[in-house]
């Protein structure tokens, strides 16, 4: 993974740069240690925020959902009957995806919907 790491620095765009950072840490998590970039952190702080008007805005000028807003809708999902064995599955998988990607992982703060 130092290979990988090592070829951020081969970008000559400083634009380039970070959204290498992003997709390496993004993808291979365990490398963010690796990749001291502050940048990185800024950008999740806002696919992760504290607050929903601190989320990232997509290119129609619409606020994208965060982490723990799906939480909350994936709880109010759970509760509805028409839901079939796989559904429940798919909910299980994208909030345990959720805890462990974002909610876990938000220094200094606990967000977790279950239970």
């Amino acid at each position: 993974m130092d290979k990988k790491s090592a070829l951020i620095d081969r970008f000559s765009s400083a634009e380039a740069r970070v959204l290498a950072a992003r997709v390496l840490c993004r993808n291979y998590p365990e490398t963010s240690h690796n990749i001291a970039d502050e940048n990185y952190s800024k950008y999740m702080s806002r696919v992760n925020p504290r607050r929903e008007n601190d989320a990232l805005v997509d290119y129609k000028g619409e606020r994208r959902t965060i982490p723990f807003s799906a939480l909350t809708e994936i709880k109010k999902l759970k509760q509805l009957e028409e839901l079939d064995h796989k559904q429940y599955e798919l909910l299980d998988e994208l909030e345990g995806y959720i805890n462990s990607t974002f909610i876990e992982k938000a220094a200094g703060r606990q967000l977790r919907l279950d239970d």
